[in-house]
């Protein structure tokens, strides 16, 4: 399991990090009920139980992250569009 700070320490140093690996690895953090996307509520349930400026975000705050990946418009975001999300933010 990795923890928020690790997560992010992760994506800032995306040359050294960035493995398919260790991305399919955080994917799976965020994909508490393993059905292969993230949606809101799971993306809350680990970003908000690691770090208190997070606890207390409105639900519209966790929509417009997954919306800002969702590419599909379906309200979640699968592994692809996460690879696109973390290659984008990567360059």
């Amino acid at each position: 399991m990795i923890n928020y700070t690790e997560f992010i320490a992760a994506t800032l140093e995306h040359k050294h990090y960035l493995t398919e690996e260790k991305l399919y690895a955080a994917f799976r953090l965020f994909d508490v009920n393993d059905d292969g996307k993230i949606s809101a509520v799971e993306l809350k349930a680990v970003l908000g139980k690691e770090n208190e400026q997070y606890k207390n975000k409105p639900e519209k705050f966790w929509k417009d992250l997954i919306d800002e990946a969702d590419e599909d418009g379906d309200g979640y975001v699968d592994y692809s569009e996460f690879l696109n999300l973390m290659n984008k933010k990567s360059h």
